[in-house]
């Protein structure tokens, strides 16, 4: 397989063990070709950006917490006209990993200090994948019934031969009610 049919991967791990006891900030900035795939996995017609700074700070023994803020530009189709516009999207990040060894870390049980939270993600081979998180914060902002601005069903009409009656008669006792009265 040649470079060029190669897929796109959208992956920028950090390696804990280089995050200072301070912490880090790191940047992502998604390149075209990363764009194009994330659109493909989100299935809307296109990502024109996608960038994110994230602040890694050390939390209990072992594990870190990562927050910041995702912005995207994104390519979406309304659901009531159907035509694609573009729209602006950010969301906040804030996820916990554990370290496989943290203590009191267990496959199914965890502590943490707000428990309205996500649970935290375990850090996998000392691995922490940004560009996972930076794209599941952005699926999650993405709202899942797009509307273009401006667009609303003001105009829309019922299709001919549709019903039109008033909620009143389309009551589903009124089909009893009418055969009563023959």
């Amino acid at each position: 397989m040649t470079s060029a049919e190669e897929p796109v991967e959208f992956s920028r791990p950090l390696a804990v063990a280089r995050i200072p006891e301070e912490g880090c900030v790191e940047d992502i900035v998604a390149n075209v070709a990363e764009c194009a795939a994330i659109a493909g996995q989100l299935k809307v017609p296109a990502v024109s950006s996608l960038e994110a700074r994230l602040s890694i700070e050390p939390w209990r023994r072992g594990s870190f917490r990562v927050r910041g803020d995702v912005r995207a530009d994104v390519q979406l189709i309304c659901v009531v006209s159907l035509d694609e516009f573009q729209s602006s999207v950010d969301g906040p990040v804030d996820r916990i990993y554990l370290s496989e060894t943290a203590p009191g870390h267990t496959a199914s049980v965890v502590s943490v200090e707000d428990p309205e939270s996500d649970e935290p993600e375990t850090i996998s081979s000392g691995i922490i994948d940004l560009a996972g998180l930076v794209t599941e914060t952005l699926a999650l902002a993405l709202d899942p019934y797009p509307r273009k601005p401006g667009v609303d069903f003001s105009g829309y009409q019922a299709p001919a031969g549709g019903q039109t009656e008033s909620a009143e008669k389309q009551s589903p006792f009124a089909a009893l009610k009418k055969l009563r009265e023959t």
